[in-house]
């Protein structure tokens, strides 16, 4: 009842009072991720990390020499291969948004545009190829680790076959 209370006075608020760039939702969180060019959102932030710990673990179960670790490794990735599946979902609504970005971006390429509108499009163009190559980078990443992981595993159940079989004899 309490829940349903509060959901219906969000609702309230939020029909009464739409989000707008005057107007965000939460007024401590920018509204747009483009108030500054210098810094990423959260999200692009956190798709980095995961693209990140994603390349570290594929080096790691690839790198020569560390049969000690690699059991542990193997372990460890296979545990953590379905977490980083949200991975997916989420470069695909990063792409839908970078589309209605472009999609929705006011054109620069007749004479009326100053320079400084013209470098901000510019800009914008950058950052959505930028976001783009993260994006590609992070479900690239996920797939060689899926793989990879799939293969050392593959390879140790083939190594533990023969050294039952050799004990057979």
């Amino acid at each position: 009842m309490t829940l349903h209370i509060c959901f219906s006075a969000l609702t309230d608020y939020f029909f009464a009072n739409p989000p707008t760039s005057q107007n965000p939702p939460f007024p401590s969180i920018p509204f747009h991720s483009s108030e500054n060019p210098s810094t990423m959102a959260l999200e692009w932030v956190v798709l980095g990390y995961a693209a990140a710990a994603e390349a570290v673990m594929i080096i790691l179960l690839t790198l020569p020499g560390l049969d000690a670790l690699r059991k542990g490794l193997v372990a460890v990735t296979t545990n953590l291969l379905k977490p980083f599946l949200s991975v997916v979902p989420f470069c695909l609504f990063l792409l839908m948004d970078i589309y209605w970005k472009y999609e929705t971006m006011p054109s620069c390429e007749s004479q009326n545009c100053s320079a400084s509108e013209n470098l901000r499009h510019q800009k914008s163009i950058m950052k959505s190829q930028r976001n783009a190559l993260l994006i590609a980078t992070a479900l690239v990443f996920y797939w060689i680790l899926y793989s990879v992981t799939k293969l050392v595993v593959r390879v140790d159940q083939l190594n533990q076959r023969i050294e039952k079989l050799k004990n057979q004899e």
